[in-house]
Formats: structure tokens, C-alpha cells, sequence
């Protein structure tokens, strides 16, 4: 029995694109505890209808979280994970709302204003947050709300823990562990609501596995020998350039 190889192969050939996209996505929140949602959407978005990328989001949430997950969770704050995760359940099904009444332009500008607001707060606006239970019940209800409606938990609260008093190590499982809850919270909500096509998405996403895989693997070497600091100024001087490449395409539309 002959098998064909290049035929096998023929479909990961013809979606180097978004894999690449998955890989520096991935390779970016192994090392800065973040990122992920950030770069992936809107470089998906360049191969994918908008709804659609929130879609294959979720998977790439869940799986590239829960991997991390096996591997961090002994330093993660339960008691943080705690008022969040409340939060975004909360916020969740109102994000889910909005998905499904804004058309996929209007999201691909929604998502892109959403970066442009979070990458200016980042850099100019010297928020601070105590970290208590109200504050972070809030970031997660935020987080929550963006969670469903754009597949980027992320921005709440990175901002939320922009000053808080833990370690690199504790803040990046921390981040892990609650991005990896919401995400399943979010596959619950897509698949049992139905009017989504989360079958066509997960195939979709099966192609950029490696891509995931490779980032990850690679991302967690250079967590240990290079600066967080040097590849956050990578992450948002792209997201800068992709932001605003999405805002043109999308309005000039």
C-alpha cells in the first residue's frame, strides 16, 4: 500500500501562514507570561473572516494554556483565580451577546481599537490597582466580556497587574491559569448557544498545531537565557504596526 506523503502534507503547506502566526504568538506568552490572544488575533485575521479567528482563538487558548498549565500551576494565586474567574463568568455571556449582534467588520475594528486603547493605556497611562478581591473581580469581568466577544482575555488584566506585588514566576502562572479557566468556560458557552462553527474551527486549527507546539518548546528555552523586556518591546512595537494596518484595511473598506 503506497502512501502519499505530499498529499498528506498538502494541507499544512497551504496554511504556513496562520502556523507561523500561532508560533510567534506562542513563543511570545512562553517567554512574557502573555501575548498570545494579542498577536494572534489580528495576524489570523489576515487569513480568516473575524468572527471565524475568534473561533480558532478559543482552541488556541485552551490548548496552549492547559500545556502551560501542567507545568505552572504550583505558583499560580488561588485566591486571585478566585475573584477573576467569578468575574468572567459573570461578564462572559454579555461578551457572547456582542459577538453575535456586531458583523465581522465591525469586530475586526472593535478588535483593533480594543489593542490601540490597550497598547496607549500600556505605555502612557500609570494606572495602579491594589489587589483586591473588588478590583479583581472587575478585571475579570472585564476580561470576561472581551473573552467571548473578541477571544482576548488579556488586556484587563495585564492592566490590572500592571504594579501587583508578585514575581515574574507567580504572575506568569497566575496569568496561565486563569486565561486557560476562561477559555473553557468560553468553548462551553460557544458550543452549547450554538449558531457558531466551532467543528470547521477546531479542523482548522488541528493544521497549526506544530506551529503551537514549536513556539511553546522554543519559547520556554528562551524564557530561561533571554529578557522579558526585549521581547515586550518586539510584542507591542508589532501589534502597533498590525493595529493600525487593520484599522485602515478595515475602514477603507
Amino acid at each position: 500500500m503506497d502512501i502519499d506523503f505530499l498529499g498528506l502534507l498538502t494541507p499544512f503547506n497551504e496554511r504556513l501562514g496562520p502556523m507561523g502566526a500561532i508560533f510567534l504568538a506562542s513563543f511570545l506568552q512562553s517567554i512574557t507570561g502573555f501575548g498570545l490572544m494579542l498577536t494572534a488575533s489580528p495576524l489570523l485575521m489576515i487569513f480568516y473572516d473575524a468572527k471565524f479567528t475568534v473561533q480558532i482563538l478559543i482552541y488556541l487558548g485552551l490548548i496552549s494554556n492547559f500545556i502551560q498549565t501542567t507545568m505552572l500551576w504550583r505558583t499560580a494565586k488561588y485566591d486571585l483565580i478566585f475573584f477573576m474567574i467569578t468575574g468572567a463568568v459573570c461578564g462572559q455571556p454579555l461578551g457572547f451577546k456582542l459577538y453575535q449582534f456586531v458583523t465581522s467588520d465591525h469586530l475586526k475594528i472593535f478588535i483593533s481599537v480594543i489593542l490601540l486603547c490597550f497598547l496607549v493605556i500600556s505605555h502612557f497611562g500609570h494606572l495602579h490597582f491594589s489587589q483586591r478581591p473588588r478590583n479583581a473581580f472587575i478585571a475579570g469581568l472585564l476580561s470576561g466580556i472581551m473573552a467571548t466577544s473578541v477571544s482576548m482575555a488579556g488586556p484587563p488584566l495585564i492592566l490590572y497587574f500592571a504594579n501587583a506585588q508578585l514575581s515574574r514566576v507567580e504572575l506568569r502562572s497566575t496569568c496561565v491559569l486563569y486565561f486557560f479557566l476562561v477559555q473553557m468556560c468560553s468553548m462551553a458557552i460557544f458550543v452549547f448557544n450554538g449558531g457558531t462553527n466551532m467543528m470547521a474551527a477546531g479542523t482548522e486549527f488541528f493544521y497549526m498545531l506544530p506551529g503551537l507546539f514549536a513556539g511553546l518548546f522554543f519559547g520556554q528555552i528562551a524564557f530561561k537565557h533571554t529578557s522579558p523586556k526585549f521581547f515586550r518591546f518586539l510584542l507591542f512595537g508589532m501589534l502597533y504596526y498590525i493595529c493600525f494596518q487593520s484599522l485602515y484595511t478595515a475602514l477603507i473598506k
